[in-house]
């Protein structure tokens, strides 16, 4: 379908994009070059799922049904309204069996200082659902550092609405047992990745994002404490250990930190932990007071990549419960 860029980001109010059109005198909603110019905004805020909004349909835009609504003297100012027929691309209509949007607008054309007309586009109820019937591009494909940090965004969400929120399971006994460890279990209803449990899917990150071009794994822990995140508690944190660099730049840009943070101490005995319960042991969680994980870039972020300077080593860590 269809969609309307350059949106405002205080909601969907549409931006008032706004073009000089040359003409001399009054200026009329239904002038030539009113009509051009209100074309041309609409045209340029349009663009389908895979690319600009074709020319050829552009000039096909339809204004019709055209009245003005008020006149101004004192600045020159004619208010108009008028009835917009925005045509689908061929290929979007057997795509999507969608013909086309049709629709009430609303728009200014006053004559500036220099004799020309400023036409403005209005935003209106019907532009909004131009904008909702437009619905949204077509989605890009994920980006290596987005593989990274959307897998434990996912768990934190089975882990707060299937585990702590519906079945009061505290903290502490949360498990992360990959399936072939869930017969080691207490219970299913505290194994994380347990479809009885937070119902999460275990997985290993892919290749593509560490240094060394092999699956990484993730470890879950509470054993270290986030600088400046809530209380003095141990956090439950997803740690990847061995990112790459480009991959650890990206997410750290996308935050806005930079530098990447460095973390001179190495605490990789603390976030290479598994909390598991197997058949020879199960997790114990630390007592206070706990290392801390912190640092510049780091206090107070709930996920972010970091430098382990002793190891030389990048890692990805994601609080799933601030404590």
């Amino acid at each position: 379908m269809l969609f309307v860029k350059n949106v405002l980001k205080l909601g969907l109010v549409l931006a008032c994009a706004c073009t000089l059109a040359s003409c001399q005198g009054t200026p009329k909603c239904s002038s030539a070059d009113v009509q051009a110019t209100l074309k041309d905004i609409i045209a340029k805020q349009i663009v389908v799922p895979d690319g600009p909004f074709p020319d050829s349909v552009a000039n096909d835009i339809q204004i019709t049904n055209i009245r003005p609504e008020h006149y101004d003297e004192n600045i020159r100012k004619t208010s108009c309204q008028a009835t917009l027929k925005v045509p689908m691309p061929e290929k979007l209509q057997s795509d999507l069996n969608e013909a086309g949007f049709t629709g009430d607008i609303r728009y200014t054309a006053q004559v500036t200082d220099d004799s020309g007309t400023l036409v403005d586009l209005q935003d209106t109820q019907d532009m909004r659902l131009l904008i909702g019937v437009a619905n949204v591009p077509a989605p890009k494909p994920p980006s290596m550092a987005d593989a990274v940090t959307q897998y434990p965004a996912g768990i934190r969400t089975a882990i707060l609405h299937n585990m702590i929120v519906s079945n009061g399971t505290l903290a502490e006994q949360l498990r992360f047992n990959k399936p072939d460890e869930f017969s080691f279990l207490s219970s299913a209803s505290v194994g994380v990745f347990s479809p009885s449990g937070g119902g999460a899917t275990y997985q290993a990150a892919p290749p593509e994002v560490m240094a060394n071009n092999s699956p990484g794994t993730w470890n879950f822990n509470m054993d270290l404490a986030i600088a400046r995140l809530g209380t003095d508690e141990p956090d439950i944190v997803a740690y990847l250990p061995g990112v790459s660099l480009p991959v650890c730049q990206k997410i750290d840009t996308q935050l806005g930190i930079a530098p990447i943070p460095e973390v001179t101490t190495d605490l990789s005995p603390f976030y290479l932990r598994r909390m598991v319960t197997l058949q020879d042991h199960d997790y114990v969680a630390p007592t206070k007071p706990v290392p801390v994980l912190g640092g510049t870039g780091i206090d107070g972020q709930p996920f972010a990549c970091f430098k382990s300077v002793p190891l030389n080593m990048y890692v990805y860590y994601y609080v799933l419960v601030e404590r």
